[in-house]
């Protein structure tokens, strides 16, 4: 026959003999109190956020390499107006800026994180950009290791 544990008082200075308290012999553990990171979880940045800026970063040279064919072939066909060569023109700057962010962020240079984050922005002006552009410039932001060891 098993006999149960005994029952402690709150305290921890007594236990319950089943008729009375009867103090405790040897003291009780210590208490120790719940550890707490100084940095939240959520707030400490993942090792992989270089990958996936650089994933955002191709989808997004991918998508604005679309839009300047788009707006080449537009001039191309000789209809446009002065709207069509701000809006061809503005492609490109986006173009140019996510293969330079690119370059940067594989390479790791010292600007690279300023560039993506600049690229994000540029990006986020189009509609579609607003898909990739708040993940690139958040995780252009929060990534610990654009920068060469």
């Amino acid at each position: 026959m098993q006999h149960a544990p005994p029952q402690f008082s709150p305290d921890g200075l007594y236990w319950w003999d089943g008729a009375r308290w009867v103090a405790r012999t040897t003291p009780p553990p210590p208490v120790l109190p719940p550890v707490y990171s100084s940095t939240a979880s959520y707030s400490r940045p993942l090792p992989g956020l270089r990958i996936a800026l650089l994933v955002c970063l191709a989808l997004a040279t991918a998508g604005t390499g679309f839009m300047v064919l788009g707006a080449a072939l537009t001039v191309s066909s000789g209809d446009f107006g002065p709207m069509d060569f701000a809006l061809g023109f503005a492609f490109v700057a986006m173009f140019g800026l996510s293969i330079a962010s690119i370059v940067g962020v594989s390479m790791r240079t010292v600007w690279a994180k300023w560039l993506a984050i600049g690229c994000g922005l540029l990006i986020s002006w189009t509609v579609v950009g607003l898909l990739l552009g708040i993940p690139i410039i958040v995780t252009a932001a929060r990534a610990p290791d654009l920068m060469r060891r």
